[in-house]
């Protein structure tokens, strides 16, 4: 049985201001103009015989697939600090429809730490393997222009916009018109508060 977990990276602080702390760049719609980028990637899960919850883990995405027990051995030997803090935060946990709360005070004891430092640069119980799924987390605006369609000039355009004589370029529109004349290789977009 399967009991997914879906990583969603960070806060995409280099897709700035298009993706913030408050809304990142794992819900915005980048891609495609009715899902977010999270959306497509819990629907790959269907079909599958999958153990109840799905859980989103909300940190920078190296992917990595272990059993469980292994996992926690690896934590307990490399810093079992964390794996102390993380039980403690599970031993008060509260029901909240269908999310699983763990006592907050408990959970922030916890080290700051990702998987990679804490335990995969310590391990020696470990293996690479290469992987080509075509996929990209989309972490850069040149990473947003490589994935998105573009014209026969190279320009990516989304929503309200306007261009004359532009080669390579991303632009996006959020709220108003946004016009762009003679410029190569640049991105430029517009937020919903008016800002270019």
């Amino acid at each position: 049985m399967i009991y997914p977990v879906m990583l969603a990276g960070g806060t995409g602080s280099r897709l700035s201001p298009l993706s913030r702390q408050l809304n990142p760049k794992q819900f915005l719609k980048l891609t495609d103009p009715k899902w977010s980028m999270l959306q497509p990637t819990v629907a790959r899960l269907n079909g599958l015989p999958m153990q109840p919850p799905l859980i989103i883990c909300m940190w920078n995405s190296s992917m990595f697939m272990s059993r469980a027990g292994s996992y926690l051995e690896k934590l307990g030997k490399h810093r079992p600090d964390i794996l102390a803090a993380c039980e403690a935060a599970i031993e008060n946990v509260s029901q909240d429809f269908d999310f699983t709360r763990v006592d907050e005070a408990r959970f922030a004891e916890c080290a700051n730490e990702s998987v990679d430092y804490a335990v995969m640069e310590k391990t020696d119980a470990a293996a690479v393997v290469a992987l080509d799924a075509g996929w990209s987390d989309i972490g850069s605006w040149s990473a947003l222009w490589e994935v998105s369609s573009k014209d026969s000039h190279g320009n990516s355009t989304s929503s309200d916009v306007m261009t004359r004589n532009i080669n390579n370029t991303l632009v996006r529109a959020e709220s108003r018109l946004l016009a762009t004349l003679g410029v190569d290789d640049i991105v430029r977009y517009e937020d919903t508060y008016g800002r270019t």
